[in-house]
């Protein structure tokens, strides 16, 4: 159907758009906090390829810091700044795998501009390997929202569109999808659902209901992390099939100048829904203490004032 076409946009894009040259390095976590020549400096959290705030980091605060050896002071005399939602363009790849019966999919990504990612793949499906070419065009709305456009382009080629809006709270975030596979039996998805934060410690629950694959459908899913780790258990039921129950872990892990790799596994059935979106929990403010230990310690700050 509309599968020529893409490859053609697809490759139109791989001769018109430069990568990022390997020179400029990685956005290693060290990079993140920059002088800003008057003695302060800022720090730029990254969660992702996604940037919510900027933050400074006061000359005083940061002196005090050196003397008594010790960050901790210094992230409640940081001033937070708020902006629209941006992407950080990157030298190096995100590496993507997904494991589930019968299914096995793997691909690297590369975030090009503010606006664009582009990245190859290859997915396993009953043993039939197909390479794919994923192009991913981002709209950010303001701070608390993210929408995309998705386009996979294979031998069976789908696009698909999603937002994930966070609510003013920072506790909720509402999530919408929609897709369109061609392939011998093309089918249609669209959903919308909602993320809730710590409804018991360290527990979130989430819900939607739509179409999957032509088809109503409906499920609930409870989440748990650890760090880098985050569990889920999901219950779906969908009109002519029978209660699906699905475990999944999933596990993000940075190695700097590498990139990062993301790995999920599945008990069950891999078929997208909104619960799939990509999700703005570690883009809340609640998050940035968690992100503050990760990226700002004595070595980062101490370059910022040029000391041995």
């Amino acid at each position: 159907m509309f599968a020529d076409g893409r490859a053609l946009l697809g490759l139109a894009l791989c001769c018109a758009l430069p990568l990022p040259s390997f020179a400029d390095g990685a956005s290693l976590t060290s990079d993140r906090v920059q002088p800003d020549g008057n003695g302060n400096a800022i720090w730029t959290p990254i969660s992702g390829n996604l940037n919510r705030f900027s933050v400074l980091l006061p000359a005083t605060g940061i002196l005090e810091a050196l003397h008594y050896n010790d960050t901790s002071s210094l992230y409640y005399l940081s001033e937070i700044s708020e902006h629209e939602l941006t992407a950080q363009p990157s030298a190096v790849p995100s590496f993507n795998f997904t494991l589930a019966p019968g299914y096995t999919e793997a691909s690297a990504l590369w975030t090009l501009n503010t606006s664009l990612e582009l990245g190859v793949g290859v997915k396993a499906v009953d043993s039939k390997t197909t390479p794919e070419l994923h192009v991913r065009a981002m709209f950010p709305k303001g701070s608390m929202q993210y929408s995309a456009l998705d386009l996979n382009i294979s031998k069976e080629s789908q696009i698909s569109w999603q937002t994930t809006t966070l609510l003013l709270d920072e506790n909720t975030e509402s999530l919408l999808f929609a897709e369109l596979v061609d392939d011998a039996a093309p089918s249609f998805s669209l959903s919308y659902g909602e993320r809730y934060w710590e409804i018991w410690p360290d527990v979130d629950f989430a819900w939607s209901t739509g179409i999957l694959e032509n088809d109503p459908y409906a499920n609930i899913q409870l989440e748990k992390s650890w760090d880098e780790v985050r569990g889920s258990f999901r219950l779906t039921a969908q009109e002519g099939k029978s209660v699906e129950f699905r475990l999944g872990i999933e596990i993000s892990t940075s190695l700097g100048k590498f990139g990062t790799f993301n790995t999920k596994i599945l008990s069950g059935n891999s078929r997208s829904t909104v619960l799939e979106n990509r999700s703005l929990r570690t883009l809340r403010r609640a998050n940035l203490s968690s992100q503050w230990n990760r990226d700002v310690n004595l070595f980062t700050i101490k370059r910022t004032q040029a000391l041995p």
